[in-house]
């Protein structure tokens, strides 16, 4: 049941488009399209557990206009966040990323490079906070705008790919609006507006939807052997301890957690840059605090190399 409406902006001036991301810890961040200073610009506020909402915040401070945010947040509670902005004489898209604990990237990353227009993105992210961007371009003419596509693997962006365009609708018809959203294990699902049926038809604008296992995935794959693999826990079930062991195929930054059946993190056992080979790690039943937690299922979750695994293990008392 949805609560009652909340005035989350109380200003003169236009406040719009607004998106909104939320994280595991139950903060709620919103991102919107801002005049108060004259040109349109992205400004956020967010909901923190206990506190209540901070105050507004400007974002990001276009030299012309920014506009059409789109915001999503990954596993491990960072925040994604593209745009339409002209500060470079034309539309192009732009990028910006907060990491829990030091915040907002200090500088805005420009993700697209054309004297065309680029507009409406979307985007989403994966465990490992691989980033996936869709948005419609006109670089193949105005009257018929294509879907674009670009993706983030690590700390590096990918080529864009024209993932609908004259190469896969021979109508070479307008194709706008579209939206992303990726599994967290290997397949991203793209859906957008679509006019190359005919209007003789009586229907020429229909929603259409493309599937993608080729993009960026943390599974394990043959061709791509895993960089971190939870092997077992003994005993399993247990009480009151059971000792993990996991390995490592390379020196990376690893990290080993609990949560709950709700997907709450309640202990950290590991979260240090560790030298490749085998570890063990026991876990005493206790969350971060100390305190001892109920009988149930608990799940493992390890991180490290851009590959992610997670075992379930049972606690009993």
């Amino acid at each position: 049941t949805m609560g009652p409406a909340q005035q989350l902006t109380n200003d003169p001036a236009f406040s719009g488009s607004a998106s909104i991301a939320a994280t595991r810890d139950g903060v709620v961040h919103v991102a919107w399209v801002d005049t108060r200073t004259a040109s349109q610009q992205i400004w956020t506020k967010r909901f923190v557990p206990g506190s209540g909402w901070t105050p507004d915040e400007l974002l990001v401070f276009s030299t012309a206009a920014a506009a059409q945010p789109s915001l999503t947040s990954d596993y491990e509670g960072h925040l994604h966040l593209v745009w339409r902005d002209s500060r470079d004489g034309d539309n192009e898209i732009y990028y910006k990323e907060y990491r829990p604990g030091t915040g907002w990237d200090a500088a805005d990353t420009r993700l697209t490079v054309n004297a065309a227009t680029q507009s409406e993105p979307n985007v989403d992210a994966d465990p490992q906070s691989n980033v996936y961007v869709v948005w419609t371009d006109q670089r193949n003419g105005a009257a018929n705008p294509d879907i674009f596509y670009k993706e983030r693997k690590g700390a590096a962006w990918q080529a864009e790919v024209a993932l609908v365009s004259s190469a896969s609708d021979t109508t070479n018809s307008v194709q706008q609006f579209p939206a992303i959203a990726h599994d967290g294990q290997a397949t991203t699902y793209v859906a957008w507006t679509d006019h190359r049926l005919p209007a003789s038809s009586g229907k020429n604008r229909e929603v259409f939807y493309k599937v993608g296992t080729g993009f960026v995935t943390g599974v394990e794959t043959e061709s791509a052997p895993p960089l971190a693999r939870l092997l077992r826990n003994y005993p399993n079930p247990f009480n009151p301890a059971t000792k993990i062991v996991f390995r490592l195929e390379r020196d990376a930054q690893a990290t080993l957690r609990v949560f709950d059946v709700h997907g709450r993190l309640v202990r950290t056992l590991v979260d240090s840059y560790l030298a490749a080979g085998p570890r063990t790690v026991e876990w005493d039943g206790r969350d971060d605090r100390g305190h001892p937690l109920a009988s149930g299922t608990y799940y493992m979750r390890l991180q490290g190399g851009g590959t992610y695994v997670s075992r379930a293990v049972s606690l009993l008392k």
